[in-house]
């Protein structure tokens, strides 16, 4: 999936003609790039530098991404209801993406008995 990908995902989420970004917003193109950006940093994921670049995800972590940048659109666009919508959506998969990711800290062994 590409960045554009993403961006007509996300317009049709919301139910959104791609077209009517570019005419009531004509930075979208512009923050579709940094809202992917946000969500991929969100997951722990590589961003993208062109919404050209082959965002490579599993099914879980795809899914977040999509109503993450969802979210962000409609927050970008006022459409509070949406927004909050996606939101809950997008904390649920998030969740579920990130919950067969195991975190290992740094620290110094200590030896037993200590």
């Amino acid at each position: 999936m590409t960045g554009y990908e993403v961006y007509h995902h996300a317009s049709a989420m919301l139910g959104v003609d791609d077209g009517a970004f570019s005419s009531e917003c004509e930075s979208f193109a512009e923050d579709a790039i940094i809202f992917i950006n946000r969500i991929l940093h969100d997951l722990g994921c590589q961003e993208i530098e062109s919404p050209t670049d082959e965002i490579k995800l599993n099914g879980k972590m795809t899914e977040a991404l999509l109503f993450g940048v969802t979210m962000m659109t409609a927050f970008s666009i006022s459409d509070l209801t949406k927004a909050g919508e996606f939101e809950g959506r997008y904390r649920k998969k998030r969740a579920e993406a990130l919950s067969n990711l195991s975190m290992v800290s740094d620290v110094f062994p200590t030896p037993e008995g200590e």
